[in-house]
């Protein structure tokens, strides 16, 4: 059952109600997907490929029970945690706007804090509990509370500033910046902000107008969600598993659980483009492979992942025309070669006229002094890039002679001139790990580009050169960064992107391999080759 409320329309940005009305409840059964507004959220019969999902009894509105529309009793965790010797606290300004009744936890600068584990909110990226801020119905104050939560865990982990709108004017002015954003480039966009707790995963719904909308999703608890979460990870990625389907029954899971209850929202909205804030946890999940029974998400929504909103470079400028800066190394000491790199380089530098530079010309000194020239909004690093558990200074960009540290990009001054799109074509993530989660997640803001690309996983080479020669020529026909992901994702997953006969086979035609790069016939339709592909900050 999905418990669902709506927050007051604001009419402008210097009156906001602050209350919130209550939706009616369905009638429970023992069904997890039926939601409110007698609505149905189910599955129909998938493709040939895909076992059919279990169709799902329309629900019936109720009046809502009383107990209901009451706070609800949430254990209090007490104990606080430490990852890397950092305590990570909530501001003041945060504490003072939430629910009285319980005091901010406290730890002297004397006192030895307690191991994080598996099981403590730290683990999980907070240190008060995320379930405070559900004691309210006031939308307004959740979302002014989880800004306010992810900002903090961001500048504890990558000194990342943001700047958060007082309450009151903050989902007013999320809101007229997406109108903004739609007046610009004629697409809709909505925020999502999936916070899970230990009883449930909240569901809160931005659009660019009307009311914010929350739900509430009980059986995606703690102990139900991240197994599920691992799971899909696992079958994605498992090589003996890659001519196979047995991603879905947990890609169509995450799917019941983190998108369908707000798909009716969506459809109504018109809202195609979706912004992602979401948990620790969560942040390595490919949200592209979740699946409705029909279909991949990323063949209904283009997508990225946020930090925060307060946070995203929110600038829209059209990357269609742009040159690109193409950089790469394709042989190392101690790591796998990348034998397509120079080829990569090469279809990148004809597409959108730009110079490249290979191996021994791939240093911080070149890469510093070619930006500074302010011809390229777009920046393609070809190399090896890892984002590993711990401080973030063990997560990288492998260059020639030198590592460029996570926690130093900062110093690339990519905010001017801006860059507008930082690719990343062969980087790997600890997936689950938070930290590691924390750095590819705060990779634009930290590197000053509005977005980044990147993958979760390490792709071969022929499915990395299929998506990048797509994404590029995609790129060209004027659509958004996340629109034109979305494009190269579905030419893969309709098997218009492959090997054959020594060739790349794109929609932008064939491409002739050199005779060091030895790959069999082979679409690129499974999930591994495709989902992985991440586009991080500023969707537009």
């Amino acid at each position: 059952m999905f418990r669902r409320t709506e927050g007051i329309a604001p009419t402008n940005r210097s009156s906001v109600s602050p209350t919130t009305t209550e939706a009616a409840v369905p009638a429970i059964d023992s069904n997890p997907l039926s939601i409110a507004r007698g609505s149905t959220v189910g599955t129909a019969a998938s493709a040939s490929s895909a076992p059919a999902a279990t169709p799902t009894p329309a629900a019936t509105p109720s009046t809502p029970e009383t107990e209901d529309l009451q706070p609800r009793s949430i254990p209090r965790l007490n104990s606080s945690g430490v990852v890397n010797d950092r305590i990570l606290r909530l501001d003041s300004s945060i504490i003072s706007n939430l629910p009285s009744g319980e005091s901010q936890p406290t730890q002297s600068s004397n006192e030895s804090a307690p191991a994080a584990n598996s099981n403590s909110r730290l683990a999980l990226g907070y240190v008060s509990s995320p379930d405070r801020l559900f004691e309210t119905n006031d939308i307004q104050k959740i979302v002014w509370g989880v800004e306010g939560l992810r900002n903090q865990e961001f500048a504890a982990y990558l000194g990342i500033k943001s700047n958060l709108p007082d309450e009151q004017l903050l989902v007013p002015t999320f809101q007229e910046t997406l109108r903004n954003i739609e007046q610009q480039t004629g697409k809709r966009s909505g925020i999502i902000y999936m916070v899970s707790r230990v009883d449930r995963l909240e569901l809160i719904l931005i659009p660019p107008v009307g009311r914010s909308i929350h739900y509430s999703v009980p059986e995606a608890n703690r102990a139900a969600l991240f197994p599920v979460v691992k799971e899909l990870r696992d079958e994605i990625t498992t090589p003996a598993k890659r001519n196979t389907t047995s991603y879905l029954p947990s890609a169509q899971q995450l799917y019941k659980w983190a998108i369908a209850p707000l798909e009716k929202d969506l459809e109504r909205l018109g809202i195609k483009t979706l912004l992602l804030s979401v948990d620790p946890g969560l942040r390595s999940v490919p949200f592209a492979a979740l699946h409705d029974g029909k279909g991949f998400l990323i063949q209904k929504y283009n997508f990225s992942l946020i930090p925060s909103f307060s946070a995203t470079n929110t600038n829209y400028k059209s990357v269609n025309s742009t040159r690109v800066l193409a950089m790469g190394r394709s042989e190392f000491v101690d790591k796998k070669p990348l034998p397509s790199v120079p080829l990569e380089l090469q279809m990148i530098s004809g597409k959108l006229q730009g110079p490249f530079f290979l191996n021994s010309a791939f240093t911080l000194d070149t890469l510093n002094s070619e930006h500074a020239k302010g011809e390229f909004r777009i920046v393609h690093l070809a190399t090896h890039a890892e984002f590993q558990p711990g401080k973030a200074s063990n997560s990288y960009i492998q260059l020639w002679n030198s590592k460029l540290r996570l926690n130093d990009m900062g110093s690339l001054n990519w905010r001017n001139p801006q860059v507008d799109l930082l690719v990343l074509s062969a980087c790997t993530t600890a997936l689950g790990d938070r930290e590691s989660e924390l750095g590819f997640g705060g990779l634009a803001v930290k590197s000053g580009a509005a977005s980044a690309l990147g993958s979760l996983w390490y792709v071969d080479d022929g499915g990395t050169l299929g998506l990048m020669s797509e994404f590029y020529y995609q790129l060209r026909g004027g659509t958004t960064k996340a629109e034109t992901l979305q494009l190269a994702q579905q030419a893969m997953i309709a098997r218009q992107v492959g090997i054959k006969n020594q060739q790349l086979v794109t929609t932008g035609g064939k491409l002739n391999l050199p005779a060091n790069i030895k790959q069999r016939n082979q679409d690129f339709s499974h999930p591994y080759y495709w989902s992985s592909f991440t586009l991080i900050g500023s969707p537009w």
